[in-house]
């Protein structure tokens, strides 16, 4: 009987944190991201933040790099399941100009 209030117990706790879900993109360490500054190298970025999830090439020497992720969390109330959900996008855009960063743009949004 004692274990079975423990799991209850332990079931409502569970129950009642948020539950966070990678939606869309590549996950990326955002706090990272802000540290980027002009002529950082291709090699400091990927250190910091891993491979991009998309590069595309903007002319002969230029190229842009973009991270993003989306993360849903959800808002449970105490013993109530709730289906509200906060919504926020990660995203990252830098311009390589050959192998050193030419600008940078963070950004971090919720999503109505």
């Amino acid at each position: 009987m004692k274990n079975c209030i423990y799991l209850l117990i332990l079931a409502a706790a569970l129950a009642c944190s948020p539950q966070v879900e990678i939606t869309a993109g590549k996950l990326f360490p955002v706090q990272r991201a802000r540290v980027i500054k002009k002529h950082f190298t291709s090699e400091d970025v990927r250190s910091l933040l891993g491979e991009p999830l998309s590069v595309r090439q903007l002319d002969g020497r230029r190229s842009q790099w973009r991270y993003f992720y989306r993360q849903e969390t959800s808002k449970p109330a105490l013993y109530v399941f709730s289906r509200e959900k906060e919504i926020l996008e990660h995203e990252v855009l830098l311009i390589f100009d050959g192998n050193l960063v030419e600008e940078v743009n963070v950004t971090s949004q919720t999503v109505p």
